[in-house]
């Protein structure tokens, strides 16, 4: 116990009255509104949990990020540049709750994986992945798995790896280094999309991939008024193994 004032205040009741007020702070703004996205589904994606709420007690927890769903429409056009998507293994790394993987969906990838650390994000992935299986039985089978992202093994075969700025300059540089030797390693197709690419010029720097695509896409008219901005930037790059 800890002494406060003259009284004794147990350190956990500070640590809920703490989380009581940054929890109070967040109700307004934008990603806490439900979004059309989840309305169309009927699942949920919608809110913005911060990293101290999705903790672990691993060492992972380290690099955590809060959780906010993409922008669908800015997603949507990434994946349109992607040849051949039958071919094509979708890898979400932290995937959250699951948002980004209802939009693959849309797309007849051959497989759609999505890994998440926090156990009360990978839940609501499950549940929504359900949803969509139910709704839309056509469609790939998507599947969520509870790890570190980070660390992850990747699938065989080739990958189109998405990423939500969930990683930290450290990680990225970590994943960049992974592709390059998974795609050394074989000859296999690797693309990398990267929304809200802050560590993008890590990529760049790497002489090995080739930027299929870059762009500053504006919320449709449906999607304003749902996250802080009114428009998000994504970029696509594709393994090469060459240098340019």
């Amino acid at each position: 116990m800890r002494h406060v004032m003259g009284h004794c205040v147990r350190v956990p009741l500070v640590r809920q009255l703490v989380a009581g007020l940054q929890t109070a702070r967040l109700r307004n703004h934008p990603y806490m509104r439900r979004h059309p996205f989840d309305s169309q589904y009927g699942i949920e994606t919608s809110g913005l949990v911060p990293a101290w709420m999705l903790r672990t007690g691993t060492q992972a927890d380290a690099h955590a990020h809060a959780y906010a769903g993409c922008q669908p429409s800015c997603l949507r056009q990434a994946l349109s540049v992607l040849p051949k998507p039958e071919r094509l293994t979708f890898v979400d790394l932290g995937c959250g709750k699951g948002r980004a993987l209802v939009v693959a969906s849309e797309r007849p990838f051959d497989r759609i994986l999505g890994i998440e650390l926090a156990p009360s994000l990978v839940a609501i992935a499950k549940r929504n992945s359900q949803a969509i299986g139910r709704m839309h039985p056509q469609r790939t089978t998507i599947e969520v798995s509870e790890g570190d992202a980070s660390a992850a093994s990747l699938p065989a075969g080739d990958l189109a790896i998405f990423l939500y700025h969930s990683f930290g300059r450290q990680l990225v540089q970590r994943l960049v280094d992974r592709i390059v030797d998974l795609g050394s390693q074989a000859d296999r197709q690797i693309f990398f999309i990267y929304e809200n690419p802050v560590y993008g010029g890590i990529v760049d720097e790497t002489k090995c991939f080739t930027k299929l695509f870059e762009a500053v896409v504006p919320c449709t008219p449906e999607e304003q008024g749902f996250a802080p901005d009114a428009f998000d930037k994504i970029a696509v790059w594709q393994f090469t193994g060459r240098t340019r």
